[in-house]
């Protein structure tokens, strides 16, 4: 955009101390043509000394950075800078109290830092179609957080990345507490900073490490007594063994985010008779919530045996 000289309005909405400011028009629509709005390569640092500044739409220019100090725009609850080339935020950027909406979608951001819970007033924010390969597990206790878009980011946790291209925000947030499955950032930092945390949510985490770690040894040193009581309780039916052996086929895909599968035939269940179904799912609903870790750490499915093709595929 050309210089105050030749946009009038800009300069005298300036004079007026105006908040906002509508172009339109024959004349407006001329100048946009022939000068153009959309090529800025950066924002000045004047633009940090707007304290009222409310709303910030840079939207669809080649910035390649935020200029340091826009946390002296005390006021500013939306930001725009979507269809830029910004690699990263700024560290005060995260000292916004007021900040509700941030749309940053294709862009170049690597790294969204552990202080975004720092962003109390946070509502949306889309990151999509950038370079994350983490999101952090700090982003759950932005507790007024409502809609977040990670589309489009190559994630080192394969589980959370399917999520994010499917899921709620609410499944996401709640699989970032929980600490994903140990490869992605929010792990780590749950596993390795857990100590030096704060808050009763960090030391419960620590508990649960603790306990998980209690319950690993206590399962190997209980291994060989597990199995030959398995080997007295269950009868195992090898495929080549039974001459009508119901297969199951995993989907390649499901893999990454299921590698154990465990499948059973239950026969001799009858659901038709008062209330039993429903008693059935309240009792799975449970063991989700609970044993399954609301679905975060395994998930179960049932099927009718009678009602399923010969091989079934499982694929969720």
């Amino acid at each position: 955009m050309d210089g105050q000289e030749s946009w009038p309005e800009i300069e005298k909405a300036s004079k007026e101390k105006r908040r906002e400011l509508v172009l339109q028009g024959a004349v407006i629509d001329e100048k946009i043509s022939s000068n153009g709005v959309n090529n800025l390569k950066a924002l000045p640092e004047e633009i940090t000394q707007l304290s009222d500044l409310n709303t910030l739409n840079v939207s669809c220019n080649n910035i390649d950075s935020l200029p340091d100090g826009l946390c002296h725009c005390t006021k500013l609850s939306t930001i725009n800078i979507s269809k830029n080339d910004i690699t990263r935020f700024p560290d005060d950027f995260y000292r916004l109290d007021l900040l509700s909406t941030v749309i940053a979608s294709e862009n170049s951001i690597e790294e969204l830092s552990g202080d975004v819970h720092k962003l109390s007033a946070l509502k949306v924010l889309d990151l999509s179609n950038n370079k994350l390969s983490d999101i952090p597990y700090e982003l759950s206790d932005c507790s007024k957080l409502k809609e977040i878009n990670f589309k489009g980011n190559k994630l080192k946790d394969k589980r959370l990345e399917k999520m994010v291209n499917g899921c709620q925000t609410k499944s996401i947030l709640d699989y970032l507490r929980a600490g994903g499955r140990g490869k992605g950032k929010g792990s780590k930092q749950a596993d390795g900073d857990g100590d030096k945390a704060e808050g009763g949510r960090n030391a419960e985490k620590t508990q649960t490490k603790k306990q998980r770690k209690q319950k690993k040894k206590k399962n190997e040193e209980e291994e060989d007594e597990v199995d030959e009581l398995n080997r007295l309780v269950v009868k195992v039916l090898h495929v080549s063994d039974n001459p009508g052996a119901f297969t199951v086929k995993v989907a390649n895909e499901l893999k990454d985010v299921r590698p154990y599968l465990v499948c059973c035939v239950v026969r001799g269940m009858n659901f038709r008779s008062g209330n039993a179904l429903k008693r059935f799912l309240v009792a799975q609903t449970k063991l989700h919530d609970d044993l399954c870790g609301k679905r975060t750490t395994a998930t179960m499915q049932k099927r009718d045996v009678a009602a399923t093709s010969p091989v079934p595929i499982s694929n969720a």
